[in-house]
């Protein structure tokens, strides 16, 4: 089985299930692997929406005008192609459902069905939930926040989608933290940096990805230990049960004190409800390792560290949900037209990772 095999098994081998692809860039290709999954897709009824705006006319920020059509050009073998590739629309398949703005429902009104004015705004626009009646090339848009983009990606799936694609971003507030997702395919290449800056920052997520899921009753007293609001939580080998102090209602700001309180208590666990950045690590870090004292955190996005920090500390940490990779999709040209050598890019990320690994330019 090659690699585009197992990245299509591992996305429908479930159906009624949601699948974010994750860009570590700007205009990295996500939706370039969006118009070649759903063109793969074995299934007939899928839904698709956006944490933004794809397929639009122009991309105000990138300054790059749209694609005649989904498919970009074979000319990425070219080493010496320096020209910007254009932005393509969505393609998307006939019985699609997706999210659109009022222009776009307008524009292609007899290929489309209206299933419903959304109750969410994008940018000050009404949203309608369409489906197509055949291919169609177009813009998708989607509400502002995880959880008006769930909750649409929710009723596609009652609406009888089989599965449902989010075309977003990887970040502490984005749609890879979401319970509902399952899949999370990256999209990494020449828009991150050279060749070694990509191979960091998919090494950087494949450590978060082996961060342990924390037991369920640990998970259980910490849900107990946040009923007011959620806080640090302290494990003792003198309590019980975990606990709260109001001192600690936040890390920012508490790093040094809650350093001395480490150091002077003994603490065998420790549960973060926020984020843990490099600053505060710096001024932590010392408790934790001399003392030898875990850390759970809510999502493994919530660790923004360095790399060998974030090594070092792995044996250490545990998470309230376990994050996983489905495949990495690599992009070698960014939207500007610098290139990274797409057979050097591919089989470097296949040396180093155990994910499929997909070619966007070469999976058309």
């Amino acid at each position: 089985m090659n690699d585009k095999e197992r990245l299509l098994q591992s996305i429908f081998e479930k159906k009624g299930t949601i699948t974010a692809i994750i860009g570590l860039s700007k205009n990295a290709g996500k939706s370039t692997l969006l118009n070649w999954l759903m063109q793969k897709s074995p299934i007939n009824n899928l839904g698709v929406l956006t944490t933004g705006r794809d397929g639009e006319d122009f991309d105000t920020v990138a300054k790059l005008q749209a694609a005649q059509h989904p498919k970009m050009s074979s000319s990425h073998s070219n080493k010496d192609n320096k020209k910007p590739h254009p932005k393509p629309k969505i393609s998307v398949p006939p019985k699609t459902l997706f999210v659109t703005t009022t222009k776009v429902v307008r524009e292609h009104s007899p290929y489309l069905s209206i299933i419903e004015k959304s109750r969410f705004k994008a940018a000050g626009e009404s949203l309608w939930l369409v489906r197509t009646e055949t291919l169609l090339n177009t813009e998708i848009v989607g509400p502002p926040t995880v959880k008006e983009q769930i909750e649409i990606a929710n009723e596609m799936l009652k609406l009888g989608a089989e599965h449902v694609f989010i075309d977003g971003s990887f970040d502490r507030k984005a749609i890879s933290l979401a319970v509902d997702v399952k899949n999370i395919v990256l999209v990494a290449g020449a828009g991150v940096g050279e060749l070694e800056e990509v191979k960091k920052r998919i090494r950087y997520l494949d450590l978060l990805t082996r961060i342990e899921e924390v037991s369920e009753g640990k998970r259980l007293q910490i849900k107990e230990s946040q009923e007011v609001k959620e806080q640090i939580a302290f494990f003792s080998k003198k309590a019980a049960k975990p606990y709260v102090l109001d001192q600690f209602d936040r890390l920012i700001g508490n790093e040094k004190m809650l350093k001395l309180y480490l150091e002077k208590e003994e603490i065998e666990a420790l549960y973060l409800p926020t984020s843990l950045t490099y600053r505060a690590f710096s001024i932590i870090k010392g408790a934790f390792f001399n003392r030898n004292i875990k850390l759970i955190v809510k999502h493994p996005l919530n660790i923004s560290i360095d790399n060998e920090s974030l090594e070092r500390f792995l044996p250490q940490l545990y998470t309230m949900r376990k994050m996983a990779i489905n495949a990495v999709a690599v992009n070698s040209y960014d939207p500007y037209g610098k290139h990274l050598d797409c057979d050097i890019l591919r089989a470097a990320i296949r040396k180093d990772f155990d994910y499929p690994v997909v070619d966007v330019t070469e999976a058309i």
